[in-house]
């Protein structure tokens, strides 16, 4: 019971997300578009695992603004 309780602290909606790492909703979303980890919980829903975003930014954070490729 309190490993289900553990791991339910580690699932993050997007506005606790930005809060814990200081940024802006609008720049979890870009990050979502550059590979940032997600689970999707239905068509419009989705959640973060706490672990899995942090060793995604430790493995190489990309910029607030991903680049766009082929655009002048």
């Amino acid at each position: 019971m309190q490993e289900q309780e553990e791991q339910d602290k580690q699932i993050l909606t997007r506005q606790e997300l930005a809060k814990l790492l200081s940024v802006s909703h609008r720049t979890i979303g870009n990050w979502e578009k550059a590979g940032l980890p997600t689970i999707k919980c239905s068509h419009r829903i989705r959640r973060y695992s706490r672990d899995a975003v942090w060793d995604w930014l430790m493995a190489g954070r990309p910029s607030a603004k991903p680049t766009t490729e082929g655009q002048a």
